[in-house]
């Protein structure tokens, strides 16, 4: 399973929504990812790749690929 894909489940079973729904350039808060969500989904990215997100590269992430571009950096 590509980072992609992999962060699309974990938003998408967040959100409550499928994972068919989300798209790359849209903003992560469309998907109704309010700042404890957002804490969440930081968390379970976290485990899944056994990667730390400082909250000042967190801070930068607005949309879907913003979040798959940074994951992909940190695990480089």
């Amino acid at each position: 399973m590509t980072t992609r894909e992999q962060i699309t489940n974990e938003l998408a079973r967040l959100c409550a929504i499928n994972t068919a729904a989300v798209r790359g350039e849209a903003r992560l808060i469309e998907y109704g990812l309010d700042s404890l969500r957002s804490l969440e989904l930081v968390i379970a990215l976290e485990e899944r790749f056994d990667l730390e997100l400082p909250d000042e590269l967190i801070a930068h992430v607005r949309t879907v690929d913003d979040m798959v571009a940074l994951i992909e950096r940190r695990l480089a």
